[in-house]
């Protein structure tokens, strides 16, 4: 028997992931969605039952981590422990698992970085920046939240950045001509508001409530935020939770310790040498993206030391 501790953010993408492996492995699983995701992990559930799935082979427990969570990490009929979240989360659900026994598998993310270097074409480099920071719909997990510019071209680019984003259409996910939906809860839209307030960046753009019509005066939307640290001596802190906020760095040499990154430039010769500064092993970079998809043209597996 396997088991599954799940995000709110790529819920449904984890949950068909680790329900794939568990069938493949001819294991049972259950899995404990996030409360905020609770209702698409029942429709998939449904999905697998209409599909023929037998029953038992996929099972849904509900609640909260601390209850929930908690009893299938001590449940002794549980082998197998797997589990997406945050590092802090990540690092206390291994360690429960461990000390019981039980087999681990995690994975546990950070910020999503891009840099934009002095040769980029500055104007298609902000439409992908804001696409990346907050499409589609704000519900897939892995939206852009930190944007390195280089430091000779960062006004223009913020400047271009910003009226990008205030062309973001947020309103009703159903609408097709929605780019930004609502965040996951009340809590969620507490802390982002809390987080401009309080980070120390200077907001370009966004971050209120969008005004919508009437019938989503009481949902959870947030004006796509933009944030200048221009100015500021050390780097953003990370968002408390998922959404629709990008800050923007200027950086020289300030190059180190984050996780995924995609560049911007025209030229190899420039991101070479700025690869050879970063100490993560993994890096994308693109020399060009179009209006509505970004294009990386060539990957880097392996960073030089």
């Amino acid at each position: 028997v396997a088991a599954c501790l799940l995000p709110a953010a790529r819920g449904l993408s984890w949950l068909a992931q680790f329900t794939g492996a568990a069938l493949g492995a001819g294991s049972t699983l259950v899995a404990k969605p996030s409360a905020k995701a609770a209702p698409t992990a029942r429709l998939f559930a449904d999905l697998l039952n209409e599909a023929g799935v037998p029953p038992g082979v996929l099972n849904i427990v509900f609640g909260s981590a601390e209850v929930s969570g908690r009893a299938l990490l001590e449940e002794e009929q549980v082998d197998l422990v797997a589990f997406a979240g945050s590092r802090a989360e990540f690092l206390e659900v291994g360690a429960a698992a461990q000390a019981r026994g039980k087999k681990f598998w995690g994975e546990t993310g950070g910020r999503h970085l891009s840099l934009v270097l002095a040769d980029a074409d500055l104007a298609e480099a902000a439409i992908a920046g804001v696409r990346g920071s907050f499409f589609p719909l704000n519900e897939a997990g892995l939206e852009t939240s930190l944007i390195l510019v280089d430091r000779a071209v960062f006004p223009s680019y913020a400047e271009k950045f910003a009226r990008t984003a205030s062309l973001m259409r947020t309103g009703d996910p159903e609408e097709r001509e929605t780019q930004v939906g609502p965040l996951a809860s009340a809590a969620d839209r507490a802390a982002l508001a809390a987080y401009l307030s309080e980070c120390g960046g200077q907001l370009l753009h966004g971050g209120k409530n969008p005004g919508l019509a009437p019938e989503f005066q009481d949902g959870f939307f947030l004006e796509p935020a933009v944030l200048s640290f221009e100015g500021v001596a050390k780097l953003p802190p990370s968002l408390p939770v998922p959404g629709p906020v990008a800050c923007l760095v200027p950086f020289d040499a300030r190059l180190r310790k984050r996780n995924r990154r995609s560049m911007w430039t025209r030229h190899s010769a420039g991101s070479t040498q700025v690869r050879r500064s970063l100490t993560q092993p993994s890096m994308v970079i693109s020399s060009f993206c179009h209006r509505h998809h970004s294009c990386s043209c060539w990957i880097l597996l392996r960073a030089s030391h």
